[in-house]
């Protein structure tokens, strides 16, 4: 890399870092059910990123070895792009808020709060997982409103709780990166056609290789 792109670079990670803080605000704006804010957020760079890339291949090699969860290489070579990581999470068992929606399926909020209190269930209140898909999307207009390249994973988030990196009940990560193409839209094709590259093989066998029916 020669030095104009390492300039270039510098700049780039650094309004990655700047969005993301500017994330944090709009998540922590975002409404929440009956105004309690049970949200958790982090963001992570640097070290802690490859942290994260190695934990999604260990997922991967070690316990979700099944073929449901191919996506979780792709996902890991993508993250290495990313120049910061977005992380938010919510406790969703806190002390229900008396709405007796059902959805967690329990008549009542104080029996579901029984049944979460003599661990009988690992329902999550739906108000509270709505407030988090809320603050996501708060947070990811942000990021597109900057232009910056940025993808809602589930794996992302796995590994950062795995790696006690946050707290929650349920986590997702946004890797966050400013590249010349958006590394995490096409991750699958790119990480497919890497490795037909690397092995001299075409696509088409690749993806059979891979468990896909074509």
């Amino acid at each position: 890399m020669n030095q104009i792109q390492t300039k270039r670079e510098k700049h780039t990670n650094e309004a990655v870092k700047t969005v993301a803080n500017l994330m944090v605000a709009a998540a922590t704006t975002a409404p929440k059910s009956k105004g309690f804010d049970d949200l958790t957020i982090e963001i992570v760079s640097g070290p802690t990123i490859r942290q994260i890339t190695k934990e999604i291949e260990k997922m991967r090699k070690e316990d979700l070895t099944s073929p449901t969860f191919w996506f979780l290489e792709p996902d890991a070579e993508a993250v290495k792009e990313s120049a910061a990581i977005f992380l938010i999470g919510i406790h969703a068992k806190r002390p229900p808020l008396t709405l007796d929606c059902k959805a967690c399926g329990f008549n009542t909020c104080a029996d579901y709060e029984e049944a979460i209190g003599q661990k009988k269930t690992t329902a999550l209140c739906a108000f509270k997982i709505l407030d988090l898909g809320i603050a996501l999307s708060s947070a990811i207009t942000i990021a597109a409103q900057h232009f910056i390249d940025n993808r809602m994973m589930w794996s992302v988030g796995m590994a950062a709780q795995r790696l006690r990196l946050i707290e929650g009940d349920m986590i997702l990560g946004i890797p966050l990166a400013a590249k010349g193409s958006n590394p995490f839209f096409d991750r699958y094709l790119r990480f497919f056609l890497q490795r037909a590259r690397n092995q001299g093989k075409n696509l088409t066998q690749v993806l059979r290789e891979q468990g896909f029916n074509l």
